[in-house]
């Protein structure tokens, strides 16, 4: 299928705005020459690893699902300004169909989304990616979501949402928090940067390691990240068994090969790897990473959970020495993920709110939306908070993974 503009639709009036140009491309085989350009504008509006060709590309092979693929690019004198990777979705709710048009990568896995859009622009890009997933593509809804609070993403698409009449924002709220550290340009800096018990129980925890193992800290990445990403899944997947819960890859669905096709393709350009911890040569801790420019992501983390490996107290170690990779690899700023953890704001971490905003076309799309809101709560507190989370773990059966229909009906 071949790139095409979007055509001038019949929609409400925006207001007058400077000469923007837009395309919506439907396939990743016509994107491709754009693959270049698309990750140089990336990195210079200091964007995610989330909105990278590469990623992006490999969630849609992954989890199109039947979905209809909307990317949107954005020029201004010819120079890329936006890059906004949109899908179609279309919800049964009974005798009810939802068309609702959301991020790439917002379902199906974990991510902290920060959308590439020159500021000066965003509110005028913004409302005409509304105004056509509303009128041109006949959406429902659209959901921009989860939305980092480090930026003013949500605020902007509010604004917008106030430009284009017949709008109405359905859903506006903060999920959870995300964590990120805001890295110095040594790692001696960061040490001293951290409360002086944090600091303490680092040194005396090293100090005990290194006398009783022979002790080696590996970053991997290249053509050795696929073994290594083996070796973690199997320590994760232990780890978790022990929970009697499956662990990331075997509860998400398709997460064991999405992310094995991650770190083949991002880990060949030094984008993926893993901070491993080896004592007396057996790995005992590891974490996996994602890389963008000066952008690190960490997205889960594995270790040894037996006794002796418990008492050793792994998790501060782990923290400061994947710091130290990160820093000496030049990154700048590490995103660990949604979720508010104390030992992680104790480490030097900043929260920011997860944000979801949901916009919908008029009368009956604001009704549509406001059910979908209602059963994705609904399937949210009953399927996955009560039953997955409290009464599966402690029933004697076989455990199961996560509801595809939960992680594509979350708004």
């Amino acid at each position: 299928m071949s790139a095409r503009a979007v055509q001038t639709c019949q929609a409400p009036a925006v207001a007058p705005r400077a000469a923007i140009a837009c395309e919506c491309f439907t396939d990743f085989d016509t994107l491709a020459t754009l693959r270049h350009d698309w990750d140089r504008f990336l990195e210079r509006v200091g964007g995610d690893v989330y909105f990278s060709f590469d990623w992006c590309r490999i969630w849609w092979r992954h989890y199109a699902y039947r979905r209809r693929l909307c990317v949107f690019v954005f020029r201004a004198a010819g120079e890329i300004i936006a890059i906004l990777p949109m899908l179609i979705d279309r919800l049964r709710l009974g005798p009810v169909t939802v068309r609702l048009a959301k991020f790439i990568g917002s379902d199906s896995t974990l991510a902290v989304l920060n959308p590439p859009v020159e500021p000066e622009q965003a509110r005028q890009v913004y409302a005409d990616v509304l105004r056509q997933l509303l009128y041109v593509h006949k959406c429902d809804a659209v959901s921009f979501g989860p939305l980092s609070g480090e930026r003013p993403h949500a605020r902007t698409v509010r604004a917008a949402s106030q430009a284009l009449p017949g709008t109405h924002v359905v859903r506006d709220l903060a999920t959870t928090v995300h964590n990120v550290y805001n890295l110095p340009a040594d790692s001696d800096t960061y040490l001293r940067g951290l409360q002086k018990t944090q600091r303490r129980e680092y040194e005396r925890g090293w100090n005990r390691l290194t006398t009783k193992h022979q002790v080696a800290v590996e970053s991997v990445s290249g053509d050795a990240a696929l073994p290594a990403y083996e070796a973690f899944v199997s320590l994760h997947t232990s780890q978790w068994r022990r929970a009697r819960k499956l662990g990331h890859f075997h509860d998400w669905p398709g997460a064991l090969e999405f992310n094995r096709d991650l770190v083949r393709t991002l880990a060949a350009e030094n984008r993926a790897g893993f901070c491993n911890l080896r004592a007396d040569g057996e790995l005992v801790s590891s974490n996996y990473f994602l890389r963008f420019g000066t952008h690190e992501h960490w997205r889960l983390s594995a270790r040894d959970v037996r006794p002796q490996w418990n008492r050793a107290h792994l998790g501060i170690l782990v923290q400061v020495r994947t710091v130290e990779a990160a820093i000496a690899a030049g990154v700048r700023r590490a995103e660990d993920g949604p979720g508010r953890y104390e030992y992680k704001t104790a480490m030097g971490a900043l929260e920011y709110p997860l944000q979801s905003i949901v916009v919908a076309r008029g009368a009956i799309g604001r009704m549509k939306t406001r059910l979908l809101s209602v059963v994705s709560d609904a399937l949210h507190l009953l399927y996955y908070q009560i039953w997955f989370g409290r009464i599966a773990p402690r029933l004697p059966l076989p455990r199961r993974g996560l509801w595809t229909l939960w992680t594509r009906y979350r708004v």
